[in-house]
């Protein structure tokens, strides 16, 4: 009767592993007790059984339906490494892609849970992918759109629309070294692969962070020009 009264008060649970690991140990208890009446043999039973198996039941169902959403992302995370492999194939370096780029890696980061065996293979595929595309246009498209600068920058008209381009810029990078810093928290440090990935995405960070004083210091030549101006 206590054992019946342990399963009955797990069953409405929905700490799916833990209460299973200890209904499954209560079950092989169960077991290693002696016989009782008759009379009351079937009745425990029956209340026993029936609290571990309307656990399992809704877990089984829960855990279904997580497992088919898990697939359903594992698509749409294939889906844009299939964009990211197009963009980088196609080997434009400018504005454009450069916000692609940032919106699939948006997109990538709102999208949940995948199977547990994907999740690395896509992860390396993905930031590979994203490493590429970034050394390839990401500072070309910074330095684009200060070489706009310094040559349209004559007229106070270029200068405000110079301006509005090298905020975007700004915010841009910004949310670039928040997604490396997301990134951080999902790697292992404690391996020596681990420490590599880090240190990687560390440097990068570090780079974007440059760039980004980079950016502040041209808006500034900016506001001092249009300030001379006035």
């Amino acid at each position: 009767k206590a054992f019946c009264e342990k399963a009955e008060a797990l069953k409405e649970s929905t700490d799916w592993k833990e209460t299973a690991e200890i209904l499954t140990k209560l079950q092989k208890e169960w077991k290693n007790i002696g016989p009782v009446a008759k009379k009351h043999s079937d009745a425990v039973w029956k209340r026993f059984i029936g609290a571990c198996d309307y656990f399992f039941e809704r877990k089984n169902k829960a855990t279904s339906s997580q497992r088919s959403e898990e697939v359903e992302n594992l698509s749409k995370k294939e889906d844009i490494i299939k964009r990211m492999a197009a963009l980088e194939a196609a080997g434009t370096a400018d504005d454009a892609t450069a916000e692609q780029v940032r919106a699939l890696m948006k997109e990538w980061n709102a999208i949940g849970f995948v199977p547990f065996k994907e999740k690395d293979r896509l992860y390396k595929e993905f930031h590979a992918l994203v490493d590429k595309l970034f050394d390839r246009l990401h500072l070309s498209a910074t330095e684009k759109r200060l070489s706009s600068v310094r040559t349209n920058g004559n007229k106070e008209g270029n200068l405000y629309r110079d301006r509005e381009r090298l905020v975007r810029t700004y915010e841009g990078l910004k949310n670039d070294i928040q997604t490396y810093e997301n990134n951080l928290g999902f790697l292992n440090s404690s391996s020596k692969k681990g420490n590599t990935l880090v240190a990687d995405i560390t440097r990068k960070i570090e780079r974007l962070k440059k760039d980004m004083e980079l950016v502040l210091k041209k808006i500034k030549d900016i506001d001092e020009s249009l300030k001379e101006k006035e």
